[in-house]
């Protein structure tokens, strides 16, 4: 490698200048030094950058003001191989060069540059990220046969290039992590060749160098989340069709993610799911079907319901969102099947089955957006995998201990709700708690189970442990670092840049001697690119790819109070509110009341409840008003159809003795069957009982009459509001009003009467006395 002297000098003089306007322009940027989210050396970088900036604008020059805008040559490094600096060998190269200006380029050179020293801490690695583009970090490998020539380049055009150098001419050889990259000098036009020789384009990212001698093996634990926000319209079924067939087609969020895993092969990749996610999808493959109030139990089957006053349990009923049939939501139409077969039987599965020709074509292609990725994450999940089960819906966890009544409810209700097997999986994982921004609240770890897997971000504390214990809960730091991939110019997350920054923060542990494990997260909006070398690329000697729980298990946990806990304000202001709760609460009892009516149907409360979790997610904190307010709609939606199941009695009523009975009719306009209850409330006293007539049968869109038995000891006239109920006695909708008269005659008025009567019967006697004694003088 030709390391020039003048070139060399440059590199300390930029270092040197950089780490001048570093001090020198901390206290100019407020913005800077006090965000707490940045460390001083990101910090230091972040002022650097600007000061360095400033300087630029301040000195304009023809070359200088065009490279400060942007290179004309766009390059991107699109493979590196190996990933790591070998002890022998070549390290070669492949990528792009793009011309983004308005005149060709002629006779452009692609050269590999490294930097002279490398980096061997982790806040060097953080600060290299933030350093401006224009910022030389390293030298030009020029010896012959290193490096490629593209002829010409027309203006948009893009050409490829491909160069090998070899581990000698690196001469990369202390351990630590190494500037790489490449840089494109070429002729503009007729303007002939810049005599600085500054680079028209430029690519950059990191390469370490880990010594063969080294022992041991570094373990990284890559984690994939997936997740997404679930937004249901009024009648339950899944809004937004486009976007849903956006993220699960090709280029999508949860397409591309799939597509990354299925990369690995048969190495170990930990996956964060959302069941309610996969529930969400095998509805639509289903063909998006509204919540059912169809029947799905025989007559005479027990539905597992409480009966009496108590509030029936969802947690158990809860229904797979996949096994409602399409069409019309309240069709009486039995089952197909009236075995009960299993729904997860392949053959079964609505998920797989034919889609209903009467789809319009936006859902019908969301159905096979959705089929294809189910059938890829099948292909892609790998028995080697971890699989961690966050609770059903994503449960904005922080929220949920600030805001929830009672406290911890909704957690034990999304935790129960994620125990079972994954759907179209098959698969029980182990429960976790992983918030989006790696942050929670040490309010929040109360609730959690003891033996869940809680990730959060290395941000949260002050010098992170790999593994900390706080208030009995074991939390696993992931890297921050890491998923904020690499450095600039381009996409600091393309595939091999993450996948370069992901070495790199393992080398810097593995060197050290306490060798702590690397977990890294994949963020949550991350859209990796197609890729075949993101996992290869990790297969190197000195790093162990495995589990979360493969790499932190045998790390004994560092113990820290809670209040050491970093829990930013805009997090706590970011929660949803207490309203979220209030208004998801009132939907799952609106859905426990329906699933109580019906007779034979025990899924539709579950489902319902499902939905309610979903709407207090990590992701409705981006739009918590129309979460909100879907809530409300859905439960209006429940409450409209409650409402169809009424009673009417006569306006009064007369007792003639201390008891007597009256009609009631109850009518149902749903077309199924319902089961209910009736009911009295009195609003002047409690003098008056109404005898309770037992559960009531109600055919489909049909009346009924029942005999309704009142007792009173006290005469008078009671007003009484007659309601229908559910089968736990919660209210329906339906209600009516009547007055009981109570006519009955006191013992006084009774002693009045005999006395009369005798007095008659008496007065009788006397006369026919008095005329027989007449009759015979």
């Amino acid at each position: 490698m030709v390391r020039g002297r003048s070139l060399r000098a440059a590199l300390v003089a930029a270092a040197a200048a950089l780490a001048a306007l570093a001090a020198t322009a901390a206290a100019a940027v407020p913005a800077a030094a006090d965000d707490a989210d940045l460390t001083r050396a990101q910090q230091a970088a972040h002022a650097a950058a600007r000061a360095q900036g400033a300087e630029r604008t301040a000195v304009p020059s023809r070359q200088g003001a065009r490279r400060a805008a942007s290179t004309p040559l766009s390059v991107t490094i699109e493979t590196l191989s190996p990933a790591s600096v070998p002890a022998r060998g070549q390290v070669q190269v492949t990528g792009s060069v793009t011309n983004t200006d308005s005149v060709p380029w002629l006779t452009v050179n692609v050269y590999a540059f490294v930097s002279e020293e490398p980096m061997t801490t982790r806040p060097q690695l953080a600060a290299a990220v933030q350093v401006p583009e224009s910022v030389t970090v390293g030298e030009r490998v020029t010896r012959e046969g290193t490096f490629d020539t593209i002829d010409a380049l027309a203006p948009g055009e893009t050409r490829q290039f491909s160069l090998s150098v070899d581990a000698a001419d690196l001469a990369a050889d202390t351990p630590g992590v190494y500037w790489f990259g490449i840089h494109a000098l070429g002729q503009r036009g007729d303007e002939g060749r810049d005599e600085a020789f500054v680079a028209d384009g430029r690519a950059r990212t990191f390469l370490p160098m880990v010594p063969n001698r080294r022992e041991g093996q570094a373990p990284v634990a890559v984690v994939v989340p997936l997740r997404g926000n679930l937004e249901y319209a009024e009648d339950g079924s899944l809004d937004d069709l486009e976007r849903w067939t956006t993220t699960l087609g090709v280029g999508g969020r949860l397409r591309s993610l799939v597509e990354l895993a299925a990369t690995a092969g048969d190495r170990t990749v930990t996956w964060v799911v959302d069941p309610a996610l996969l529930d969400a999808v095998r509805q639509l493959a289903a063909g998006n079907p509204a919540r059912s109030l169809r029947p799905n139990l025989q007559e005479d089957e027990a539905d597992g319901e409480p009966t009496g006053t108590g509030s029936p349990s969802s947690d158990e009923s809860a229904g797979d969102p996949a096994t409602e049939t399409a069409g019309d939501p309240e069709s009486e139409t039995p089952s197909e099947d009236p075995s009960g077969a299993t729904p997860t039987e392949p053959e079964d599965d609505p998920a797989e089955a034919e889609l209903p020709e009467e789809l319009d074509a936006e859902t019908r292609q969301a159905a096979e957006a959705a089929r294809e990725w189910l059938g890829r994450l099948r292909g892609a999940v790998d028995d080697d995998d971890e699989m961690l089960v966050l609770p059903y819906g994503d449960l904005d966890v922080a929220a949920a201990a600030r805001h929830d009544r009672p406290a911890g409810q909704a957690y034990a209700r999304a935790r129960a709700r994620s125990a079972s097997p994954l759907p179209g999986l098959g698969i029980t994982g182990t429960p976790a708690v992983a918030a989006p921004s790696g942050y929670l609240s040490p309010q929040s770890l109360r609730t959690l189970d003891e033996d869940a897997v809680v990730l959060v971000s290395d941000r949260t504390f002050a010098k992170a442990p790999a593994v900390a214990a706080v208030a009995g809960r074991r939390l696993v730091t992931t890297s921050s670092g890491a998923a904020d991939g690499g450095p600039s110019p381009g996409d600091p997350l393309a595939t091999l840049a993450l996948r370069q920054r992901v070495l790199a923060e393992a080398a810097l542990r593995f060197l050290k001697p306490t060798r702590s494990p690397l977990v890294v997260m994949l963020p949550p909006d991350y859209v990796p690119s197609p890729s075949t070398s993101f996992f290869s690329g990790l297969d190197l000697d000195w790093l162990d790819l495995t589990s979360v729980t493969g790499a932190t298990e045998p790390v004994e946990a560092e113990a820290r109070p809670a209040d050491t806990m970093r829990y930013p304000k805009r997090q706590a202001v970011f929660e949803l509110d207490a309203s979220n709760f209030v208004a998801a609460n009132a939907l799952r009892q609106a859905g426990e009341t329906l699933q109580s009516l019906l007779t034979l149907n025990n899924l539709v409360g579950g489902t319902v409840s499902d939905q309610s979790l979903a709407m207090v997610s990590y992701a409705a904190r981006a739009r918590p008003d129309s979460n909100r307010v879907a809530a409300d709609r859905s439960r209006l939606w429940i409450e409209e159809r409650l409402e169809r199941v009424h009673v009417s009695t006569p306006q009064a009523v007369t007792l003639s003795s201390i008891n007597g009975s009256f009609p009631a009719s109850i009518t149902n306009d749903l077309d199924q069957p319902v089961t209910v209850r009736v009911s009295a409330l009195r609003s002047d006293d409690d003098e008056l009982e109404i005898a309770d007539v037992g559960e009531v049968d109600i055919a489909p869109e049909s009346s009924t009459s029942v005999l309704l038995e009142a007792r009173t000891e006290t005469p008078g006239v009671h007003e009484v509001t007659i309601v229908v109920t559910d089968k736990a006695g919660r209210q329906l909708g339906g209600s009516d009003e009547l007055s009981i008269r109570s006519a009955r005659v006191s013992n006084v008025i009774w002693l009045f009467l005999a006395a009369g009567t005798g007095l008659l019967f008496g007065t009788i006697a006397f006369r026919l006395v008095r005329r027989v004694r007449a009759a015979r003088r």
